[in-house]
């Protein structure tokens, strides 16, 4: 419905741009907005938090200039995308029977986790669990700023907003494959929940010894981690084996 709806999409908003204590402000202002239109393109949205008289309220101020600077930062980098006051492109994207391409080259790290975030939240608010049995898989290529541990306070449990979808969209047949440098850094909560773990390359230091931990291997297992050549692989899926499995991959000519 409607509440769930705007509910979750604020969530995604206000975890992406760590505006964790303003987001009742930007709730209640979407929700009034939305008793007299049918749509609220983002500046709507940015104007309506912008006009809510906070005189004598310190805290409220601060949350409602905090917002509509983080929200006008969106709309300085998205421009116009985000002014649509419909579009099927997004549909069109998710029910393609094929790869698409989206570069986030040369955007901020909140902005490309925001993008990737509402993509991912238009495909799942969009399918049902009937739409299990046609998978939709997601890549994230260098993908370390959108799945890492958040160090930030605001954030809820140190998890980044990609990783709250990477465990919700498996009942709708929704799919993450994330590509990053440094096991160490990413979010706790994504690793409890990740079913395959391929490592490509010498791992050393903390993020050798955090894949050691994570997997229950051996001194000897993790010394050869840091010894792996290109073509080898370690390979970790729980649902079809219980331990590590090392192998290679032919090189191509």
């Amino acid at each position: 419905d409607e509440a769930s709806y705007v509910n979750v999409l604020v969530d995604v908003v206000a975890e992406t741009l760590h505006l964790i204590a303003s987001r009742r402000l930007m709730r209640v202002i979407l929700h009034e907005l939305l008793k007299t239109r049918s749509s609220v393109r983002w500046s709507d949205w940015i104007e309506g938090i912008a006009s809510l008289n906070t005189r004598g309220n310190i805290r409220l101020s601060q949350y409602q200039e905090a917002s509509v600077y983080a929200m006008k930062d969106v709309a300085l980098h998205f421009g116009r995308v985000l002014e649509c006051d419909s579009s099927d492109l997004l549909d069109k994207v998710t029910r393609y029977k094929g790869c698409v391409s989206i570069c986030t080259a040369g955007l901020a790290p909140e902005m490309a986790s925001l993008l990737a975030s509402l993509v991912l939240h238009w495909a799942y608010e969009t399918r049902t669990e009937s739409d299990a049995a046609s998978p939709c898989l997601f890549l994230f290529d260098d993908a370390l700023p959108l799945i890492h541990g958040s160090q930030s306070a605001e954030a809820e449990g140190g998890t980044s907003p990609l990783t709250t979808w990477s465990f919700m969209g498996r009942s709708r047949g929704l799919g993450i494959l994330a590509a990053a440098q440094n096991f160490s850094l990413v979010s706790p909560a994504l690793r409890n929940n990740c079913e395959t773990i391929v490592i490509c390359g010498g791992s050393v230091g903390a993020d050798a010894r955090e894949l050691a931990a994570h997997l229950h291997l051996t001194k000897e297992q993790q010394l050869k981690l840091t010894q792996m050549q290109p073509g080898e692989v370690v390979v970790y899926s729980r649902s079809v084996w219980h331990l590590p499995v090392f192998g290679r991959v032919p090189l191509i000519p």
